[in-house]
């Protein structure tokens, strides 16, 4: 998939922190590592910052840290966080001196965007979306390891009341995978030795296994068929999702997650009112869903009907889940309409939060400072926004820029703080330079 970028990488900073046996690395050096990997994911700006996936995927993954088709996902978490309570990554380090740099996030990216039936259009979905983590330094797990973290992920999903037949469904969808060849096998795949003896291994479990009488049930579901339709419609390539989707339509015309997911993909091309009437298809056939409501505001600002995208956003705004985003785009209309102060309260407010993902909010403040005759605040804020998309000599320029005219003194401690830590990090990376 040419567009996605990847899902959520947190997993691995949640499991580190189980204990278990002492190996060549030690628990609080696994930390560190975990906190250096996650800090180089942010660096390279590759984790998708969607609050409903990550909504999702906390969900299923807290139900497992703490004692549908969500059991898919809860399986490929429940494996991985046996690998973590196995030690099996401090293992690995020691006996070949390498260290990953992702590749879970592409495997819970192919298990959203996964094609609606199953087969070889699912093991090609799971491909796409595993090659999207090609920054692999292919750590690889031994079979012993893969036996081990499969026996956890049963024992931890009876606690959660997700089904362990998640695991294993999985697994034939990575077989399937395998069928196609070396070639196309991504990473994930080929951490993950032994699919074939898996599939038997978890297959004679299941076969006798019984769920606890006191099986608790599971944490309440997002609607799966959503969240994948809308990972689908914002990231997955259109040319080869339209077809499909207008083809499951005609077969299933009043199911709302494909009418959302394909309004997303048509808006993403020239096809944008299109988008728009399938977007309020979707809105009619369930009128407060805030995932709608905000996609379809989306939509309304890039065809440049501001009022419209500002009556509907105002509608979610309060939203525990998307309000900040909901604000955000308000902001961006509020801009195009001539309601300055407006877009300011609101920008000012999504970044003072400090959420992830609202890097744009910076350039957009830039804008209205710009409109206001501020030069040394839009300065300011341009630069903010370049360091977050990692342009660092643009950045540099702007702060620098910014410094030389802004009189207030607390946006100028804060300017020469972002300098400084641009500053730094250029160091860090020559240093990183001169030692390869």
């Amino acid at each position: 998939m040419r567009r996605f970028k990847q899902v959520v990488s947190l997993i691995l900073g949640i499991v580190l922190l189980f204990p278990a046996a002492t190996f060549a690395i030690s628990i609080p050096d696994e930390l560190k590592l975990g906190k250096e990997y996650l800090q180089l994911m942010k660096d390279k700006g590759v984790i998708l910052h969607d609050p409903v996936a990550q909504k999702m995927i906390e969900t299923v993954g807290n139900a497992i840290v703490k004692p549908d088709n969500m059991d898919e996902l809860a399986g490929i978490l429940a494996h991985e966080i046996g690998h973590a309570v196995g030690r099996h990554v401090s293992q690995s380090i020691d006996r070949s001196k390498l260290v990953a740099t992702g590749s879970l996030v592409g495997m819970l990216a192919g298990i959203l965007v996964g094609a609606a039936g199953g087969g070889t259009d699912a093991g090609q979905a799971l491909t796409i979306g595993s090659m999207a983590a090609g920054q692999s330094a292919m750590l690889t797990y031994t079979r012993e390891n893969e036996t081990e973290a499969d026996q956890k992920a049963v024992l931890f999903l009876e606690k959660t009341g997700y089904s362990p037949s998640g695991i294993l469904d999985s697994l034939l969808k990575i077989r399937q995978a395998d069928y196609q060849g070396i070639e196309n096998i991504p990473d994930y795949f080929k951490t993950h030795p032994g699919t074939t003896t898996r599939v038997s291994h978890l297959s004679g479990i299941l076969a006798d296994h019984k769920p606890p009488a006191d099986k608790p049930a599971p944490p309440k579901n997002f609607d799966f068929n959503m969240t994948k339709y809308r990972v689908i419609g914002l990231y997955g390539d259109t040319d080869t999702y339209i077809p499909k989707i207008e083809l499951a339509l005609q077969k299933d015309p009043d199911n709302v997650a494909l009418h959302y997911g394909l309004g997303l993909l048509y808006g993403r091309t020239t096809r944008m009112n299109e988008g728009i009437e399938q977007l309020n298809t979707a809105l009619a056939k369930n009128p407060f869903e805030p995932m709608i409501l905000l996609e379809l505001g989306r939509l309304y600002i890039r065809n440049s009907e501001y009022t419209r995208a500002i009556t509907i956003l105002d509608s979610i705004a309060d939203d525990p889940l998307l309000g900040d985003w909901a604000i955000f785009n308000r902001s961006v209309a509020q801009i195009q309409n001539g309601n300055l102060p407006a877009a300011q309260r609101g920008l000012e407010h999504v970044l003072g939060n400090g959420k992830p993902g609202f890097e744009k909010a910076n350039y957009h403040m830039a804008e209205i400072m710009s409109r206001q005759s501020k030069p040394a605040l839009s300065h300011y804020y341009l630069g903010v926004y370049y360091a977050r998309m990692h342009d660092e000599q643009n950045a540099t320029r702007q702060l620098e820029r910014a410094l030389d005219t802004l009189n207030d003194e607390k946006m100028r401690e804060k300017a020469q703080k972002e300098l400084e830590n641009l500053k730094g990090k250029s160091k860090k990376k020559a240093q990183q330079s001169n030692l390869m």
